[in-house]
Protein backbone atom coordinates (compact mmCIF):
# COMPACT_ATOMS: atom_id res chain seq x y z
CA UNK A 1 0.00 0.00 0.00
CA UNK A 2 1.40 3.39 -0.88
CA UNK A 3 -0.13 5.54 1.77
CA UNK A 4 -2.35 5.42 4.83
CA UNK A 5 -5.08 7.80 3.79
CA UNK A 6 -8.84 7.76 3.31
CA UNK A 7 -8.11 6.69 -0.25
CA UNK A 8 -5.38 4.14 -1.00
CA UNK A 9 -3.67 3.03 -4.16
CA UNK A 10 -2.60 -0.60 -4.13
CA UNK A 11 -0.04 -1.67 -6.75
CA UNK A 12 -0.05 -5.29 -7.87
CA UNK A 13 1.20 -7.38 -10.75
CA UNK A 14 -1.28 -9.45 -12.74
CA UNK A 15 -0.35 -12.43 -14.88
CA UNK A 16 0.14 -11.85 -18.56
CA UNK A 17 -2.52 -14.47 -19.34
CA UNK A 18 -5.27 -12.23 -17.90
CA UNK A 19 -4.01 -8.91 -19.22
CA UNK A 20 -6.10 -9.06 -22.43
CA UNK A 21 -9.21 -8.93 -20.20
CA UNK A 22 -8.00 -6.01 -18.08
CA UNK A 23 -10.28 -3.02 -18.48
CA UNK A 24 -10.69 0.27 -16.66
CA UNK A 25 -12.37 0.39 -14.22
CA UNK A 26 -12.56 -3.36 -13.40
CA UNK A 27 -14.04 -4.05 -9.94
CA UNK A 28 -11.53 -5.49 -7.47
CA UNK A 29 -11.81 -7.00 -3.99
CA UNK A 30 -8.83 -7.04 -1.66
CA UNK A 31 -8.55 -9.38 1.36
CA UNK A 32 -5.70 -9.62 3.84
CA UNK A 33 -4.64 -12.51 6.04
CA UNK A 34 -3.93 -9.95 8.78
CA UNK A 35 -7.57 -8.78 8.70
CA UNK A 36 -9.69 -11.96 8.58
CA UNK A 37 -13.30 -11.49 7.57
CA UNK A 38 -12.66 -8.04 6.11
CA UNK A 39 -12.63 -7.15 2.44
CA UNK A 40 -11.99 -3.89 0.67
CA UNK A 41 -13.69 -3.04 -2.60
CA UNK A 42 -12.08 -0.89 -5.21
CA UNK A 43 -11.42 -0.63 -8.91
CA UNK A 44 -8.50 -1.01 -11.27
CA UNK A 45 -7.71 2.56 -12.25
CA UNK A 46 -4.34 2.33 -13.95
CA UNK A 47 -2.14 -0.29 -15.51
CA UNK A 48 1.07 -0.41 -17.46
CA UNK A 49 0.44 -1.18 -21.08
CA UNK A 50 3.31 -3.62 -21.32
CA UNK A 51 4.46 -6.80 -19.62
CA UNK A 52 7.54 -7.12 -17.46
CA UNK A 53 9.44 -9.62 -19.59
CA UNK A 54 11.24 -11.18 -16.62
CA UNK A 55 8.02 -12.03 -14.71
CA UNK A 56 5.40 -12.00 -17.50
CA UNK A 57 3.23 -9.75 -15.34
CA UNK A 58 1.76 -6.28 -15.78
CA UNK A 59 1.88 -3.62 -13.07
CA UNK A 60 -1.68 -2.65 -12.15
CA UNK A 61 -3.06 -0.19 -9.61
CA UNK A 62 -6.30 -0.44 -7.63
CA UNK A 63 -7.89 2.52 -5.87
CA UNK A 64 -9.49 1.56 -2.55
CA UNK A 65 -11.49 3.25 0.18
CA UNK A 66 -9.32 3.27 3.31
CA UNK A 67 -11.48 5.58 5.44
CA UNK A 68 -10.94 3.39 8.53
CA UNK A 69 -7.14 3.59 8.07
CA UNK A 70 -6.72 -0.20 8.21
CA UNK A 71 -4.43 -0.51 5.18
CA UNK A 72 -0.75 0.24 5.62
CA UNK A 73 2.26 0.29 3.29
CA UNK A 74 3.90 -3.12 2.93
CA UNK A 75 0.85 -5.24 3.74
CA UNK A 76 0.40 -8.34 1.59
CA UNK A 77 -3.04 -8.92 0.11
CA UNK A 78 -5.04 -11.31 -2.05
CA UNK A 79 -6.84 -9.53 -4.86
CA UNK A 80 -9.78 -10.76 -6.90
CA UNK A 81 -10.31 -8.91 -10.17
CA UNK A 82 -13.63 -9.08 -11.94
CA UNK A 83 -12.36 -9.15 -15.51
CA UNK A 84 -15.57 -10.43 -17.07
CA UNK A 85 -19.12 -10.78 -15.82
CA UNK A 86 -21.92 -12.95 -17.16
CA UNK A 87 -24.79 -12.32 -14.72
CA UNK A 88 -27.43 -14.68 -16.13
CA UNK A 89 -25.28 -17.61 -17.17
CA UNK A 90 -25.69 -21.14 -15.88
CA UNK A 91 -22.93 -22.37 -13.56
CA UNK A 92 -22.17 -26.02 -12.90
CA UNK A 93 -19.74 -27.69 -10.52
CA UNK A 94 -16.43 -28.35 -12.23
CA UNK A 95 -16.96 -32.05 -11.49
CA UNK A 96 -19.97 -32.02 -13.86
CA UNK A 97 -17.91 -31.03 -16.93
CA UNK A 98 -16.09 -33.64 -18.95
CA UNK A 99 -13.56 -33.09 -21.68
CA UNK A 100 -12.55 -35.28 -24.62
CA UNK A 101 -10.97 -34.80 -28.04
CA UNK A 102 -14.15 -33.09 -29.29
CA UNK A 103 -14.38 -30.59 -26.41
CA UNK A 104 -16.45 -30.15 -23.26
CA UNK A 105 -19.56 -32.14 -22.41
CA UNK A 106 -22.00 -32.86 -19.59
CA UNK A 107 -24.31 -35.79 -18.90
CA UNK A 108 -28.04 -35.08 -18.56
CA UNK A 109 -30.79 -37.32 -17.23
CA UNK A 110 -33.94 -37.40 -19.36
CA UNK A 111 -36.63 -40.06 -18.89
CA UNK A 112 -34.21 -41.96 -16.62
CA UNK A 113 -31.63 -42.22 -19.42
CA UNK A 114 -28.20 -40.59 -19.64
CA UNK A 115 -27.69 -38.16 -22.51
CA UNK A 116 -24.31 -36.69 -23.42
CA UNK A 117 -24.54 -32.98 -24.36
CA UNK A 118 -21.75 -30.83 -25.85
CA UNK A 119 -21.32 -27.52 -24.03
CA UNK A 120 -19.13 -24.44 -24.28
CA UNK A 121 -17.42 -23.51 -21.02
CA UNK A 122 -16.96 -19.90 -19.98
CA UNK A 123 -15.30 -18.44 -16.90
CA UNK A 124 -13.96 -20.93 -14.36
CA UNK A 125 -13.95 -20.12 -10.67
CA UNK A 126 -12.57 -22.22 -7.84
CA UNK A 127 -15.26 -24.92 -8.08
CA UNK A 128 -17.72 -23.79 -10.75
CA UNK A 129 -17.68 -23.37 -14.51
CA UNK A 130 -20.00 -21.17 -16.52
CA UNK A 131 -21.84 -22.84 -19.37
CA UNK A 132 -22.13 -20.24 -22.15
CA UNK A 133 -23.24 -22.57 -24.94
CA UNK A 134 -25.03 -25.87 -25.26
CA UNK A 135 -28.69 -24.99 -25.28
CA UNK A 136 -29.29 -25.43 -21.55
CA UNK A 137 -32.08 -23.50 -19.85
CA UNK A 138 -31.35 -24.40 -16.22
CA UNK A 139 -34.20 -26.88 -15.76
CA UNK A 140 -32.22 -29.94 -16.81
CA UNK A 141 -31.06 -32.70 -14.51
CA UNK A 142 -27.27 -32.64 -14.81
CA UNK A 143 -24.93 -35.29 -13.44
CA UNK A 144 -23.02 -33.38 -10.75
CA UNK A 145 -19.97 -35.66 -10.69
CA UNK A 146 -18.97 -37.41 -13.90
CA UNK A 147 -17.64 -40.93 -13.62
CA UNK A 148 -15.94 -42.89 -16.40
CA UNK A 149 -18.38 -45.75 -15.80
CA UNK A 150 -21.37 -43.63 -16.94
CA UNK A 151 -22.47 -44.53 -20.45
CA UNK A 152 -24.81 -42.57 -22.70
CA UNK A 153 -28.19 -44.32 -22.93
CA UNK A 154 -27.74 -46.07 -19.58
CA UNK A 155 -30.85 -46.24 -17.36
CA UNK A 156 -30.36 -44.30 -14.10
CA UNK A 157 -32.27 -43.05 -11.09
CA UNK A 158 -31.67 -39.31 -10.51
CA UNK A 159 -31.20 -38.19 -6.91
CA UNK A 160 -31.35 -34.41 -6.23
CA UNK A 161 -28.03 -32.90 -5.18
CA UNK A 162 -27.52 -30.74 -2.14
CA UNK A 163 -28.11 -27.11 -3.09
CA UNK A 164 -25.51 -24.38 -2.56
CA UNK A 165 -25.99 -20.85 -1.39
CA UNK A 166 -27.02 -18.23 -3.97
CA UNK A 167 -23.75 -16.39 -3.31
CA UNK A 168 -21.77 -19.30 -4.75
CA UNK A 169 -23.85 -19.75 -7.87
CA UNK A 170 -26.89 -17.93 -9.20
CA UNK A 171 -28.19 -20.97 -11.03
CA UNK A 172 -27.14 -24.53 -10.41
CA UNK A 173 -28.83 -27.35 -12.26
CA UNK A 174 -27.39 -30.50 -10.86
CA UNK A 175 -28.50 -33.91 -9.77
CA UNK A 176 -26.51 -36.87 -8.56
CA UNK A 177 -27.02 -40.06 -10.47
CA UNK A 178 -26.98 -43.67 -9.31
CA UNK A 179 -27.01 -46.55 -11.78
CA UNK A 180 -29.79 -49.09 -11.43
Amino acid sequence: MHQQTRHSQSPLCILGTVTPSARLPSPATLTLQDLPGRSFNGAVTRFAESLDLSTRTMLTEIDLNNSNHQLYPGMYANVTLQLERHPDVLQLPDSAIGNDTEGNYIMLVSNNKLIRRRVTAGIRSSHYIEIVGGGLNGDEQVVAALDPSLIEGETVNAVPATTVSPEKAEKIASSRVRSK
